[in-house]
């Protein structure tokens, strides 16, 4: 949809264009992709803001990745498959460019939102064929977007779109579907890189206790929502540049580069007391579950597997104890 104005792009586009390419052709983590791209896509279109949002692993919502900007709503909420502007272009892989976006009959008002929107422009991510998510810019004049700019967007896009695929499917390999933290491939990464910088620290492991009964009691739909908060208990526990690896049905493993154990047992009982006191809604009441933690400080010319081991070890220790605790190795 354009107002049938020229699409003339610039030298100056060309040029950021190309720079955009080139960029593109260096292999990046997806989120290091989404922010440099989202950042000169909002250049490259004069927006003050933009944002890429992507379907989920179901393809059932789109969950916002990455912005530029202020952000248009306060608390960023995913928009079902159709829902919205985003949502019904995600839906139709086709673009919308309004300059009065508020008065479109596809626009859905959150109670998050916290600035005006008068314009928008949203074009999809198509790669293989199907839509992967979309990019989108707003403005609180109305008519700030019109042909050329579409265009540019487009453009953007069309570059954009399969290095996103490829990005998303690496992740894939990587990360543990159902909590979103690292599976084994993605932990075995992790050491491989710690080992080869040197970087001594410690190691957490963590196991449910008696998860089993949580399944066989209430079902496996509320035993997956139980790791997610699990999951979701240790990520929120330690600090930017740790990483938490999902290994087994229950069982966790938390990097920890540069932590003394001090550090790591803080971590740990942090991660401990927060998922004892969190209570599940199950459709047989209420769910509770502890958890119990071995910390390990690797040594100096110890493999990060012999610090797992040790970590492993006062996992179990733990267990024996009573669970619900933790304990150093």
């Amino acid at each position: 949809m354009t107002d049938g104005r020229t699409t003339a792009i610039s030298e100056v586009d060309v040029a950021a264009l190309l720079s955009l390419a080139e960029f593109l052709s260096r292999r990046r983590e997806l989120d290091e992709l989404l922010s440099e791209c989202v950042t000169r896509a909002a250049a490259l279109v004069g927006s003050p803001r933009a944002s890429i949002q992507v379907l989920d692993h179901t393809r059932a919502q789109l969950i916002a990745r990455c912005r530029a900007g202020e952000p248009v709503h306060g608390e960023p909420a995913p928009f079902a498959l159709g829902e919205g502007l985003a949502g019904w272009i995600a839906l139709h892989a086709r673009a919308i460019c309004s300059g009065d976006a508020e008065r479109d009959e596809r626009f859905v008002a959150r109670a998050t939102r916290s600035i005006p929107l008068a314009s928008y422009l949203g074009v999809p991510l198509v790669a293989g064929g199907e839509c992967l998510g979309v990019l989108s810019f707003t403005h609180v004049k109305r008519d700030a977007f019109d042909a050329r700019h579409e265009a540019i967007a487009s453009l953007v896009a069309s570059l954009v779109a399969p290095h996103v695929e490829l990005a998303r499917l690496a992740r894939l390999t990587r990360i543990d579907p159902l909590t979103g933290v690292l599976n084994r491939r993605g932990l075995a990464a992790v050491e491989r890189a710690e080992e080869a910088q040197e970087t001594l620290g410690s190691v957490i492991c963590a196991d449910l206790d008696h998860f089993k009964d949580v399944n066989d009691r209430h079902g496996h739909a509320v035993g997956d929502r139980v790791l997610v908060m699990v999951a979701d208990a240790l990520a929120s526990s330690v600090r930017r540049g740790d990483s938490v690896a999902r290994t087994g049905g229950e069982e966790f493993v938390v990097v920890l580069p540069g932590a003394p154990l001090a550090a790591a047992l803080r971590i740990a009982e942090s991660a401990r007391a927060t998922i004892a006191a969190t209570v599940i809604d199950g459709p047989g009441g209420p769910v509770r579950i502890t958890s119990s933690f071995g910390v390990a400080e690797q040594r100096a010319g110890e493999s990060h597997e012999a610090a797992v081991g040790r970590a492993d070890a006062a996992l179990y220790a733990a267990k024996r104890a009573g669970r619900n605790r933790v304990k150093a190795g």
